[in-house]
């Protein structure tokens, strides 16, 4: 294999010589120019460049699978990345969630760290119902069970991923707003809602672990 290299690498400069005789002065020069030119490119690309990965598949934190479970895809370009997922909320307002995410990564120097920071901007739309019961924990204590309501909204902040190999831990922590229109909910349901935004599908603190695999 050493010697197949090494019989390469002398015809490649063998051909690049007897190219270069052959050249006019000036095409020499405009060649040596881009060849730089390349060269330099190429350097801060693989000095900058995103990880050795295009696709990730993440999961939520196992350790809240008691109030929320789902997962994402996310699809990486230089230092952008553009990421669905999706979330099921089985807590005091059950439902499901869909998002769209973009986040833009701040420039790295992966040949020091593989951890990275970025900043996320979201769309999400779902449902939520209702049910009294989850509640119990603080101090409810009647059993009612209200359909889902759909919604929308948005939301945006930073994130830290660490990257080991194959694998990586995500964090991230912003703020949420998906705004519940009155007029989809029973006069007689709308109290049931006030702890909306403090909990759940709603939580106006969006902050999320996740775990995954680079492809």
């Amino acid at each position: 294999m050493w010697k197949f290299t090494k019989l390469y690498r002398y015809l490649y400069l063998f051909t690049l010589h007897y190219t270069f005789s052959s050249m006019p002065h000036i095409k020499k020069l405009v060649l040596i120019i881009s060849l730089l030119c390349i060269s330099n490119i190429n350097f801060a690309y693989n000095r900058f460049q995103p990880f050795s990965y295009r696709m990730s598949l993440q999961v939520t934190n196992p350790l809240s699978a008691s109030s929320k479970y789902g997962g994402t895809l996310a699809y990486r370009f230089t230092q952008n990345s553009f990421m669905i997922g999706y979330t099921k909320y089985v807590g005091a307002y059950p439902g499901k969630q869909f998002k769209l995410e973009y986040q833009k990564y701040f420039r790295s120097n992966v040949m020091k760290n593989n951890h990275e920071w970025y900043a996320y901007a979201k769309f999400v739309t779902g449902d939520a119902g209702y049910e009294s019961e989850k509640l119990a924990i603080i101090g409810e204590q009647t059993v009612v069970k209200y359909s889902p309501i759909n919604y929308f909204g948005g939301g945006a902040g930073v994130g830290r991923r660490y990257n080991f190999g194959k694998f990586n831990f995500n964090l991230n922590l912003g703020l949420k707003y998906t705004p519940l229109s009155t007029d989809d909910i029973p006069t007689d349901q709308r109290d049931a809602y006030d702890m909306f935004y403090a909990t759940g599908p709603g939580s106006v603190i969006d902050a999320n672990v996740r775990f995954g695999y680079n492809f």
